[in-house]
């Protein structure tokens, strides 16, 4: 994809980041994308001064680019010379035939999350699709367990543990591959936290998603999948974060996840008729969470009341085993997103973990 830029050049889309970069930025750039494609230790020879700020941006951009090539090191790159005649040495995560054989696991990897794709599916489906299967197949590490695959698309596809850098690196290299254009965005709060995300190309406009806060990850049920942040606006995306990139792609709207699965109640009719589904749905496959949307102001006491009360139609219908107490919990309140928790008597819910 290209565009012009001003003055009628044209410039490759694909690379956000690259056409951010100073021409030395570039130059490195190009020079060290060829060195890691080749796997060789040292660079080619570039004729410009790089401090450390220049060679941040540049491996910030690098990482953002190619998650093919995975298996660099950023931390480990650094630039020497003498004068203004540079290289950069790079380092990697394993030996060539190490790493050849990572990425023939990698290949079998995509190949395994790709099969989930339905026959014909639309990229907003493809997308879809894509995103529950990694939250299904991932989980974030442990703590304390700071492996540095687990920041790539390795650690996600293939070890099924993620950073939220790993996350965004394999949903990044998943669309790439069902020919959805994406990027990564790097977001920054006051106090030095980090966060990545995906912006990509839906249905003729640019949206956000973050798969690793979709991931509620909770021991009772470890393949519950949400969608809080699927395809959303990056406002909803970066929230208290600062993004690094300016504001060049996004849009007001987005496409609305939970009014597409009709998820979201624009009335209190609406709730009502939402909830004793989901709810009865929820009882069936014995799940403890669900997720839905309000499309309208309510208070918070009205809406547990709403809950509490389609709980009780539900059970009075089907005669399922399910308590009169839930708990609410906001995912983006102000996209009116919650997640209900439901609870059941200790005989229905045999051998449960705990909670979130």
């Amino acid at each position: 994809k290209s565009h012009s830029a001003d003055g009628g050049q044209e410039y490759d889309l694909s690379l956000v980041y690259y056409n951010r970069l100073t021409l030395p930025e570039q130059r490195l750039y190009s020079a060290i994308v060829g060195a890691a494609e080749r796997l060789d230790e040292y660079s080619d020879t570039v004729d410009y001064y790089y401090d450390s700020d220049n060679l941040r941006n540049v491996l910030i951009s690098i990482t953002a680019e190619h998650p093919e090539l995975f298996y660099l090191r950023e931390d480990g790159v650094t630039v020497g010379g003498s004068g203004t005649s540079v290289r950069a040495q790079l380092s990697y995560i394993g030996t060539p035939a190490e790493i050849d054989m990572m990425m023939s696991e990698l290949e079998r990897a995509k190949a395994e999350y790709l099969s989930h794709i339905p026959d014909g599916a639309d990229d907003y489906t493809a997308a879809l699709a894509l995103h529950d299967a990694l939250i299904r197949g991932c989980s974030a590490p442990d703590d304390g367990d700071d492996n540095p695959l687990y920041n790539c698309s390795y650690g996600a596809l293939v070890l099924g543990k993620a950073t939220s850098k790993g996350y965004a690196q394999a949903y990044q290299t998943l669309l790439g591959e069902a020919g959805i254009y994406s990027f990564l965005e790097y977001g920054q709060t006051d106090n030095g936290s980090e966060t990545v995300w995906n912006t990509l190309y839906i249905g003729g406009g640019y949206c956000c998603t973050d798969v690793l806060r979709d991931d509620p990850a909770f021991a009772s049920e470890p393949s519950l999948v949400l969608h809080p942040y699927f395809c959303v606006t990056r406002e909803t995306a970066a929230g208290a974060y600062e993004p690094f990139l300016p504001d060049l792609y996004s849009s007001d709207t987005s496409p609305d996840y939970y009014q597409s699965q009709e998820l979201r109640a624009g009335s209190p009719e609406e709730l009502n008729t939402l909830l004793v589904r989901e709810i009865g749905k929820a009882c069936a496959a014995g799940a403890d969470y669900f997720e839905l949307a309000i499309g309208y102001e309510t208070g918070q006491n009205e809406f547990y009341d709403t809950v509490i009360s389609a709980i009780g139609s539900v059970r009075d219908e089907t005669g399922a085993g399910i308590l009169d107490v839930c708990d609410i919990y906001p995912l983006v309140s102000e996209n009116g997103v919650y997640m209900i928790g439901l609870q059941y008597p200790p005989q229905n819910t045999p051998d449960k973990l705990s909670g979130p």
